[in-house]
């Protein structure tokens, strides 16, 4: 929650390429470097002429195989984007806090992505982030990848979910359920009926890699000034950032072998 605050709080509204959503990621960076992660920032064209940016950081698993864990940090219009998004920022922060020391199977690459909000009218002016990631993976990467999970707004909503656009591999929404049924705490299934995604999933989704969206369904107030920082459940948050890490730790090599071989990405 103190990310939340700093995010929500301090800086305030984080429009994509904006002199705030460059404090967000001096924030971002300052923190994971402070854990021993090295950073990289790469730059996120936009086409209103303005450049956002995607922070990145490795946590190195026993296998090479990688599962992306990612979410916007950017704002919508006039709101100050506590639960949208910066409730799927914190999440990551401290899951890179978590992972830090820990033993995992995969390679998790933790990304704070930049202007996934729209800029303009047209509903596919969005996710420049994320489709700048995926846009630019090299065959080495795209080998590699085996997942996605995108955290965007889970701190606030009565049902926690997991949604696709149900265009890709179901592989990893299935491991998300089954790992929900066996710990008995996590989410339940809502497709994402949006032509073009309503999260970040979107782009890895149709590029043909596993790829899921964890939520908390649904916020009223998200879009607006009064998504703030005392807007966002500690206890979602908690939840949902609580879920994320044990099924990341609960992959085994078969696990990760499976999703990467449901991977149709060329």
């Amino acid at each position: 929650m103190a990310h939340v605050k700093k995010l929500a709080v301090e800086i305030g509204p984080r429009h994509g390429g904006s002199e705030a959503e460059m404090a967000a990621v001096a924030y971002a960076v300052g923190y994971l470097d402070e854990l021993g992660y090295r950073v990289d920032v790469a730059d996120v064209p936009i086409p209103n002429g303005l450049t956002s940016h995607n922070v990145i950081a490795v946590k190195e698993g026993s296998s090479p195989l990688t599962v992306v864990v990612g979410g916007h940090m950017d704002s919508w219009g006039p709101s100050p984007g506590g639960n949208d998004n910066a409730s799927g920022a914190a999440a990551i922060l401290e899951l890179a806090r978590d992972l830090r020391d820990a033993q995992i199977v995969p390679t998790v690459m933790l990304v704070l992505f930049g202007n996934e909000e729209m800029i303009d009218k047209d509903l596919d002016h969005h996710h420049y982030g994320s489709r700048t990631y995926v846009g630019q993976l090299t065959a080495a990467a795209r080998t590699e990848l085996a997942a996605m999970i995108s955290l965007d707004m889970i701190a606030y909503g009565d049902t926690f979910r997991v949604r696709t656009m149900g265009k890709g591999p179901q592989t990893l929404r299935d491991m998300l359920l089954a790992h929900a049924d066996e710990t008995k705490a996590g989410p339940t299934y809502l497709k994402d009926p949006s032509a073009y995604g309503w999260s970040d999933h979107e782009p890895f989704e149709l590029a043909g890699i596993p790829a899921a969206w964890l939520e908390w369904y649904q916020d009223p107030l998200h879009h607006t000034a009064r998504d703030t920082y005392k807007h966002c459940d500690a206890t979602k948050l908690q939840e949902a950032g609580d879920f994320v890490l044990s099924f990341l730790s609960a992959l085994d090599l078969g696990d990760v072998q499976q999703l990467k071989e449901a991977n149709t990405a060329k």
